[in-house]
């Protein structure tokens, strides 16, 4: 028996910090299923469908999956060859945020890394008027030049290592001493 065409436009459609959902084309010709394969560079797993779409879940949050889709024939004889993509998944939410001084010109901040892995953290802060960030891959900063007695929205949100992939971002507002 020939084996399956290959399947078409493989996209990720969603990302979480623990799914992603893949969908694609059936490809032309025959077949009867699909396997779907998954590796985080040391675990290998895999599951079979009938629809062109897959929701792959409890994965581990800011980690670089990579997917493979391929069309099986009938009696799971003759496998087509495989399209893959790789993606990560969002990190968690950081935790535990404390301020931990406080001067007329800058708010010092700590955190505790979240929940599976991050490649560093996106640090932002607005008096509504003038803003900044800063990237940073300590679980801290030190946030400086800021006016006195104003009132500061800071947000972190942990970034994957791709440098695009972000979590949810957590706020705190925050007053510099007058």
């Amino acid at each position: 028996m020939a084996e399956p065409e290959i399947v078409r436009n493989l996209t990720v459609t969603k990302i979480t910090t623990s799914s992603v959902t893949l969908d694609w084309t059936e490809p032309e010709g025959n077949s009867s299923f699909y396997r779907v394969e998954w590796t985080d560079g040391a675990v290998n797993k895999r599951d079979d469908t009938f629809e062109s779409n897959i929701t792959v879940s409890d994965l581990t949050p800011g980690v670089l999956y990579t997917f493979g889709v391929r069309a099986v024939t009938d009696q799971n004889v003759t496998e087509g060859k495989s399209v893959t993509v790789s993606r990560y998944t969002k990190p968690e939410v950081v935790r535990n945020l404390t301020v931990t001084e406080i001067t007329t010109s800058s708010v010092s901040l700590s955190w505790t890394e979240p929940e599976g892995n991050s490649s560093f953290y996106r640090v932002e802060w607005t008096d509504g008027r003038a803003s900044g960030s800063h990237n940073v891959n300590k679980t801290y900063i030190n946030i400086t030049q800021l006016t006195a007695g104003v009132q500061y929205q800071i947000t972190i949100t942990a970034v994957a290592g791709d440098g695009r992939t972000e979590g949810q971002s957590i706020t705190v507002f925050q007053y510099t001493s007058e």
